[in-house]
């Protein structure tokens, strides 16, 4: 990597902008006026870089928390500072009473045993499942109510932020039954750890008074874009959330600087730059659940379906007290990110399977996905109870303070490195194999599993794509060392219509054309619509459950079917087979 580029990249310039848009913009929420301020900022500071800038302001369904109570009734009085999440159904002016069930986490297994209808659920903050997926299952088991524990240590004392929200983007007819239909609020952890003890001895009676305005409104969405000079249509989508809770200083006012910052350096390359560049700076994130990106997917879809490379998701970079690097990627650019690491910093970093997650909205299109930064240890995360975006996260203490300027320099440096790379090598770093390998790995389980589908001839089917895939992977190699652009270009786009066949089999189930809800459990598994394979083992063969869950199951395997077979018939088409 040319040292001199990376040199250019200014820690100060990075955090001018984090300090602006944290605490001259604080309380950026959707719609809001302080959001749009951040997006005029974030506008004038990437036309002065030399991108050229776009402000698109669209419908979306957002929220407004005005407050919330949560009141111990019995067996003793207490009254909990709280507050409302989000899309929570807000309660009438009396509030809601009901006796509480402590469910831990909060996830499918969490419920096992337990009878929650009609009762008040009270759950532990955390990624397993993430918040919108707590309430869902809640909801889904009959819960009236919802109370989140935070995360962090009880000394912390702070009180969670966020939304509840599943549905992933903009409500529409099929899915808007899935909308939270409860009110779900959010305590401090010394709270909700005594109101946990408390339950443990007897039943607890409680009031929710939850204020929340959910309405249809405007947000701006700030839309950048570099070009470059041999193939200007192809472009990487450099992407990251600008609305935030409070100041939100690492969350994501130093990913909104980054990518600034990104944008200088690049802009001021542009003629080194093979493929363009677009910065796109989402707002519905914190309160609506990635309404400004699958907004962009929907609006930009024959463009990003034919030339999108990949996407880089930005997000909470430079927090403090981080010391391991943290590198997702769809599986197909895990070796390529694995090589920066090894090139930049003579590392070797585990890449870990990026899924559906902050405004990865692009699963469903086919678009292969990045992000990285740096992670507090695994030792700080556990004795913070799983909070991996810090204890401070999405509360009023996410602020300056909380950013290391040294770990935010790092990520830039190779955040850059990684996005240089792709925008100008010649060939795309597209490994199909390593996905047909995770594909194959799935299927051999599921064929250890007798529930009357045919998985075997699944297997076959992968078995012989991965030794496609390697074929290809070794003639691509052969082409770059032959310098031949025109069998390069043919390669490249066989790589991409590669990802849009695999990409939506492997991380979704709603397919390519919708968004799976937020934080879906079988989300973190490939081919995510064979999930509830593990639920028919258990079911009765003759249970109306059992019937319906295998009919969507067979479907969902004949879709996996579809996709691998199509990309055999893609590459064979290639080899000329």
């Amino acid at each position: 990597m040319n040292s001199e580029l990376l040199d250019a990249i200014s820690i100060d310039r990075i955090l001018e902008d984090t300090r602006y848009i944290a605490e001259e913009t604080a309380w950026r929420i959707a719609g809001s006026e302080m959001e749009r301020k951040a997006a005029n900022y974030i506008a004038r500071q990437m036309r002065e870089a030399g991108a050229t800038v776009e402000l698109y302001e669209i419908d979306a369904y957002i929220s407004f928390p005005h407050g919330a109570t949560v009141e111990v009734l019995s067996p003793e009085h207490r009254i909990i500072k709280a507050n409302a999440f989000a899309q929570a159904a807000p309660t009438p002016a009396e509030g809601i009473e009901a006796e509480i069930v402590h469910v831990c986490a909060g996830g499918l297994d969490h419920y096992r045993g337990l009878d929650v209808a009609g009762k008040i659920t009270l759950s532990e903050l955390s990624y397993s499942p993430p918040r919108p997926e707590k309430v869902r299952i809640a909801q889904a088991k009959g819960s009236i109510g919802q109370i989140m524990m935070n995360w962090g240590l009880p000394e912390h004392g702070t009180v969670p932020m966020g939304t509840c929200k599943p549905v992933w983007g903009n409500p529409t007819p099929e899915n808007a039954d899935r909308m939270p239909r409860i009110p779900a609020v959010g305590i401090s952890l010394a709270d909700g750890k005594w109101l946990a003890k408390l339950a443990r001895n007897g039943p607890v009676k409680v009031r929710i008074h939850c204020n929340t305005e959910n309405r249809w409104g405007k947000i701006v969405i700030p839309v950048a874009e570099i070009r470059g000079s041999v193939e200007p249509e192809k472009f990487v989508l450099v992407a990251g959330h600008y609305d935030a809770w409070a100041e939100g200083a690492t969350d994501n006012a130093t990913g909104n600087a980054q990518m600034i910052e990104t944008a200088r350096v690049l802009a001021a390359n542009r003629e080194k730059l093979r493929r363009s560049v677009r910065f796109a700076f989402w707002s519905g994130h914190e309160t609506g659940i990635m309404e400004g990106s699958s907004w962009f997917v929907d609006h930009f879809w024959d463009d990003l379906t034919e030339n999108c490379v990949c996407t880089f998701n930005i997000d909470s970079t430079g927090m403090l007290d981080t010391t391991h690097h943290q590198a997702r990627s769809a599986p197909e650019m895990a070796g390529f990110l694995a090589d920066i690491y090894r090139e930049m910093l003579d590392e070797e970093v585990n890449v870990i399977d990026l899924h559906r997650t902050g405004d990865q909205s692009f699963f469903g299109a086919g678009i292969p996905s990045l992000t990285q930064r740096t992670q507090h240890s695994p030792e700080l995360q556990k004795e913070w109870r799983g909070a991996t975006l810090g204890w401070w996260y999405h509360s009023e203490l996410d602020t300056m303070d909380k950013v290391d300027a040294e770990k935010l320099l790092l990520t830039a440096r190779l955040t850059f490195g990684t996005i240089w790379k792709v925008l100008t090598q010649p060939a795309l770093p597209l490994e199909h194999s390593r996905v047909v390998a995770k594909i194959e790995a799935r299927l051999a389980e599921l064929g250890q599993v007798d529930i009357g589908i045919d998985f075997a001839s699944l297997s076959a089917l992968a078995a012989r794509l991965s030794g496609l895939t390697r074929i290809l992977e070794a003639k691509r190699d052969a082409i770059v060392a032959a310098g031949d652009a025109a069998a390069l270009k043919e390669v490249n786009a066989l790589m991409m219509r590669l990802s849009r066949i695999l990409t939506p089999i492997t991380n979704t189930v709603a397919g390519r054309w919708t968004q799976d809800t937020y934080g879906l459990s079988s989300l973190a598994t490939i081919l995510p619509g064979l999930f509830e394979v593990r639920d028919l083992v258990e079911l009765e063969p003759g249970s109306d459950q059992f019937k319906l869950q295998w009919t969507e199951t067979l479907r969902q395997r004949n879709r996996a079917r579809d996709g691998i077979q199509t990309a055999i018939r893609e590459i064979d088409a290639w080899l000329g087979a």
